[in-house]
């Protein structure tokens, strides 16, 4: 019996072969193949990634002038990788770091 597709699926199709079996998925949802530990990507999880990107980076424009702007910046940058991390399935490399150094900043934010 053939999948019938509806009207939704004919742009945000992605028809994939992962872990011998198929997988339908959309631009909206990601899905985890844990025998091949493959992750895929929805284009707002990579704009998650650009947006923790950017903010650290404008973060460290502050870094001279205004102390607690910065911290305050790097700490959402730090809470986005974070997001970023989880949505890429877990990404402990990714999350790890950013927590601690989120613990850091907020240390130094309230002490």
């Amino acid at each position: 019996m053939q999948k019938v597709k509806e009207k939704w699926e004919d742009d945000i199709l992605i028809y994939l072969r992962l872990c011998n079996k198929e997988i339908f998925t959309t631009q909206k949802r990601m899905y985890i193949c844990p025998k091949q530990n493959v992750v895929i990507m929805d284009k707002y999880t990579s704009w998650v990634g650009y947006l923790a990107s950017a903010v650290l980076v404008i973060s460290f424009i502050f870094t001279d002038t205004q102390f607690t702007l910065f911290l305050t910046l790097n700490s959402l940058g730090c809470l986005l990788f974070i997001i970023y991390g989880f949505l890429l399935g877990r990404n402990w490399p990714i999350i790890i770091p950013n927590v601690f150094i989120l613990c850091l900043n907020l240390s130094k934010l309230w002490f």
